[in-house]
């Protein structure tokens, strides 16, 4: 395993797996020709295909480009004071992480680099008064959970055990993760670019419970309203 790639794939890649496919190659072969983890190419599949579950590598390639997360290179949070002076005035005025962005680069500063900022940044801003508290469940892997709150800040609670109900939407995020990483996958070999496409992924579905608005849209209510 040590000698898989941890990279994204590029277009030459993403050729070669649609070859494949229509030679009928099965996904593992895939993955294992490409020196990549099968979970990465199931997602790949998934995620990238075109109308109707085909998988065009140049779509693919396109598709996968518009979503690099700038955000994830940024050294600090939003880059600059006056870019956290900006983005903060404009969120308790109202307006969305796409208005802001796009005003910026759009109107206020053209051309002017020092001021781009892309929305998916402005979304991973959290305000400390954002982060509560955290529900766990009674698993061995949190034996460490007190450094949440000592580095954090964030209270952390335990659910009863066999009492899943308690941490319910725990358990359906789980669920939505399990599409894009099986259980079983091994996470030394997936990097943080990988997490962070899911995490935004996840982030910018509709859900039902919250009225079918996404969990990008309620957080940044609630920015403004903090």
């Amino acid at each position: 395993m040590s000698n898989l790639q941890h990279t994204k794939l590029n277009l030459s890649e993403r050729t070669l797996i649609a070859n494949w496919r229509n030679e009928g190659v099965k996904i593992r072969e895939i993955a294992r020709r490409l020196k990549r983890n099968h979970a990465t190419i199931l997602r790949e599949l998934d995620r990238n295909k075109f109308h109707y579950g085909v998988y065009e590598p140049m779509y693919a390639q396109r598709i996968s480009d518009s979503r690099k997360p700038l955000a994830w290179k940024a050294k600090q949070p939003l880059k600059s004071k006056k870019i956290f002076d900006y983005v903060t005035e404009k969120l308790q005025g109202g307006w969305s992480p796409d208005s802001i962005s796009g005003r910026l680069k759009k109107q206020d500063h053209v051309g002017d680099k020092s001021w781009q900022i892309c929305t998916e940044t402005i979304y991973q801003y959290l305000p400390p008064m954002a982060r509560k508290s955290i529900t766990l469940d009674n698993g061995h892997e949190h034996v460490l959970h007190t450094r949440i709150k000592t580095e954090f800040g964030i209270q952390s609670y335990f659910a009863d055990p066999y009492s899943s109900w308690q941490r319910g939407g725990n358990e359906n995020g789980n669920m939505r993760i399990r599409s894009y990483f099986p259980k079983g996958t091994d996470f030394c070999i997936i990097n943080n670019e990988e997490l962070r496409d899911v995490e935004f992924d996840l982030n910018s579905r509709p859900r039902k419970r919250l009225n079918y608005k996404t969990p990008l849209e309620v957080f940044n209510s609630y920015m403004v309203r903090s």
